[in-house]
């Protein structure tokens, strides 16, 4: 073919610019690693231009042209860093629908002029419009994805997507078979309806990349929200363990483990509301303060300890215990009357022996009861507890 040079050439030119800056653009929206400006986008889209600016000039071979343009779409995604895999699934993407597109522009000016698309090839002016007519479109195209704001979250999710490689090898298939169609654009076979078959060849696989597209994407999002409803559920088990934890911090005395006073107020309400019938025993610790003095706190904290445990013996499973004090403790007895526990708490105190103790523990102890039918809160029946056990002291001191 004789070499063609015209202002026409100018058109594809300018479009091919306008495409350059709009093509960064749109990578730096899916991609976020160009800087946008006209001169990156110029110098992004030198090679494409120059590669169709030669095929307008001189009628290059149409599938050597399509496999330099990949190599183009690969220098213009080429990536940052590492992140090679991004700008390699769009460079993919992007050639077999720029590909169709042109195709379906040669096709569909072979259908208008009536000439075998060999013919249309022949002539540069031809060309010159193809090519226009398919830039004209991608320019559309990158606008769309630039204001689609959903389009452009479903490149970027699928770009980064490790479920992508299968699409990949489907994109490579049709890069394949577009390429063997491409042929048929150079042919000058006079049958009229061969450009409708590259037509409906070339739309039938844009068809299918963009529902692949879609499928894909909802086969994402699905495994994201698995794996966000995965993350979600560990982070839920973290805060109930979490809050079950400070519960157990509220509700337990960090030395002995026995309960806390909050958590005794709130059972004795409970009871009180289930009108449920118990007795209170205040006990007050005897020695505490001497052997701390004497021999130092983790002595004192053992004789807690020690104490504690040798009451729990003693209580049935029902029985609450807490130490509300230093050396103070409450045991609810459930369904128990006043004279049931003070037998309890006298046997209790009698029954201590020096064999388990580094120091004998003694105590004094004040009983208050709560029946069905009596109206005191619980402060007053902690009251009530509390005087009787100093009732109970000042009677040892006698």
């Amino acid at each position: 073919m004789e070499l063609y040079i015209s202002w026409e050439l100018f058109i594809p030119a300018a479009l091919f610019i306008i495409r350059g800056y709009l093509s960064i653009r749109t990578i730096d929206a899916l991609a976020r690693h160009r800087k946008c400006t006209l001169l990156r986008g110029i110098l992004d889209i030198l090679p494409e231009m120059l590669l169709f600016c030669l095929w307008c000039i001189g009628g290059l071979n149409l599938t050597a042209v399509y496999v330099f343009e990949f190599i183009c779409y690969a220098f213009r995604w080429r990536p940052i860093g590492k992140d090679w895999s991004k700008g390699f699934f769009m460079a993919s993407l992007a050639q077999p629908l720029f590909m169709a597109l042109h195709m379906i522009a040669i096709g569909t000016v072979a259908l208008i002029v009536k000439m075998p698309m060999g013919h249309i090839l022949y002539q540069p002016f031809w060309r010159i419009v193809i090519i226009s007519g398919a830039l004209l479109v991608s320019i559309l195209a990158d606008i769309v994805i630039l204001n689609w704001t959903s389009l452009k979250e479903t490149l970027r999710i699928q770009a980064a997507s490790e479920e992508k490689w299968p699409f990949m090898v489907f994109l490579w298939f049709c890069n394949i078979f577009l390429l063997l169609d491409s042929r048929l654009c150079v042919s000058k076979i006079g049958w009229k309806l061969l450009p409708l078959l590259l037509i409906g060849a070339a739309l039938l696989k844009e068809c299918f990349i963009i529902y692949s597209l879609v499928h894909l994407r909802s086969i994402i999002l699905e495994h994201h929200i698995e794996v966000e409803h995965r993350v979600l559920a560990k982070e839920l088990e973290q805060q109930e363990r979490r809050t079950e934890e400070l519960i157990h911090r509220r509700d337990r005395d960090a030395l002995t483990g026995l309960f806390s006073r909050q958590y005794l107020m709130e059972h004795m309400e409970l009871l009180l509301e289930e009108k449920r019938r118990f007795s209170l025993a205040f006990i007050d610790l005897d020695g505490l303060k001497r052997i701390n003095d004497s021999q130092g706190h983790t002595a004192g904290d053992r004789y807690l300890i020690q104490f504690s445990r040798y009451v729990i013996r003693h209580l049935r499973e029902e029985d609450v215990i807490a130490r509300i004090g230093g050396d103070e403790f409450v045991i609810l007895l459930l369904d128990c009357d006043k004279t049931d526990a003070c037998d309890k708490l006298e046997k209790m105190r009698s029954e201590i022996t020096g064999e388990e103790f580094e120091h004998v523990p003694t105590f004094s102890f004040g009983i208050a009861e709560a029946g069905i039918h009596m109206e005191e809160d619980v402060f007053q029946i902690l009251e009530s507890a509390d005087k009787s056990m100093y009732q109970d002291k000042e009677s040892r001191r006698k």
